[in-house]
């Protein structure tokens, strides 16, 4: 009976904590010795929907004990805008980020979402042990980057398990059923489908082109359609979807021969690069001077590159900086994503 009465008294104090003023709100999953702030961020590029910038944050709180969390009605607008919620292991190190999804089966480290401040949405505690459960909202809209992202991940799995290249044979499917999930969608679900439907490449295979040229009127009607909404997202996709078209034509009109087609879409891939270096660049600047950000490395990531070059083992850096191993383990991988390589050899030759 005691057992029975405990029970119920904590869902009232977890019911407690969310009032009539939150909008975003939920139960989340947060494993052990994981920092509980939560933050919130606006994406105005849907490319980078699965990266976590400090500079995208627009408000912070943090779950109690029991994983619940809430973001007011004042965060959001009228107007429909992507948003991604995302937690990190250490409170300092914001834009760490999980990319291995079957580590401790947390799944990913963010949620990303479609709202505005007419209708709230609730996250509902994941039954499988991972960060986040599914979304429950009036506005439909809310949950279908969850129905995308399990899409490509089962696309992914199967295509591997069936071998090298397997992907070549799936395509087809693949896109039909992305474009299914979204066709009767918002225009910014639309939009976060192009991610998945457009592979940035300067060399795309021909099976991936046999697949996408029969859509690419409906990512036109998109780009139409963003470009005059949300031009940020827009700059974006003009890129690629030019990049697609040049290669789908090449494909099927065979009025180049393939070195002069690559070198093109070289050309094509290298100005698109420079576009959104230029953009982001700008952006880091203009948000420099608002918020004063710092530099790309922490200090403590600074001090773990520094032991790296000196020649020290994990295991050394962990003792001298008072850390755990594991610790070490999380700022290394972060550290080699900033530094964009993947291995401590290809670090100390940087």
């Amino acid at each position: 009976m005691k057992t029975i009465i405990i029970f119920f008294i904590t869902i009232l104090i977890s019911t407690s904590s969310i009032s009539q003023s939150d909008f975003l709100y939920g139960e989340l999953n947060i494993p052990k010795d994981w920092s509980h702030k939560v933050y919130l961020s606006v994406k105005s590029n849907y490319r980078e929907i699965d990266i976590i910038r400090e500079s995208d944050i627009i408000a912070t709180t943090v779950a109690d004990s029991s994983g619940v969390f809430a973001f007011p009605k004042a965060m959001f607008t009228e107007k429909d805008q992507i948003f991604q919620i995302h937690l990190s292991p250490e409170e300092e190190e914001i834009e760490v980020f999980l990319t291995d999804l079957r580590k401790g089966h947390i799944g990913r480290n963010f949620l990303i979402l479609i709202q505005n401040n007419s209708v709230p949405t609730r996250i509902l505690r994941s039954d499988e042990g991972r960060l986040f459960g599914s979304v429950s909202s009036e506005n439909k809209e809310a949950a279908i980057w969850q129905r995308l992202d399990k899409t490509e991940l089962e696309f992914n799995s199967f295509a591997y398990s069936n071998g090298d290249k397997a992907e070549d044979f799936f395509f087809e499917n693949y896109h039909n059923r992305l474009i299914k999930i979204v066709k009767s969608r918002s225009l910014l679900n639309q939009l976060i489908a192009c991610k998945y439907l457009i592979i940035e490449d300067a060399n795309l295979s021909y099976a991936y082109l046999e697949s996408i040229k029969t859509h690419i009127p409906f990512l036109e009607e998109i780009y139409e359609d963003v470009s005059l909404k949300h031009k940020d997202h827009a700059i974006q996709l003009s890129g690629e979807l030019l990049l697609v078209k040049t290669q789908v034509e090449r494909q099927y009109n065979g009025r180049y021969d393939n070195l002069k087609v690559v070198v093109l879409s070289g050309i094509i891939f290298l100005l698109l690069v420079i576009i959104v270096i230029i953009s982001s660049l700008f952006i880091r600047l203009r948000n420099k001077v608002k918020k004063n950000i710092q530099p790309d490395l922490t200090a403590q990531e600074e001090k773990i590159k520094l032991l790296i070059q000196q020649g020290h083992s994990n295991k050394e850096i962990a003792a001298d900086l008072f850390i755990s191993l594991s610790t070490v383990k999380t700022h290394i991988n972060t550290l080699y994503k900033k530094e964009g390589v993947r291995t401590r050899k290809e670090l100390l030759k940087k």
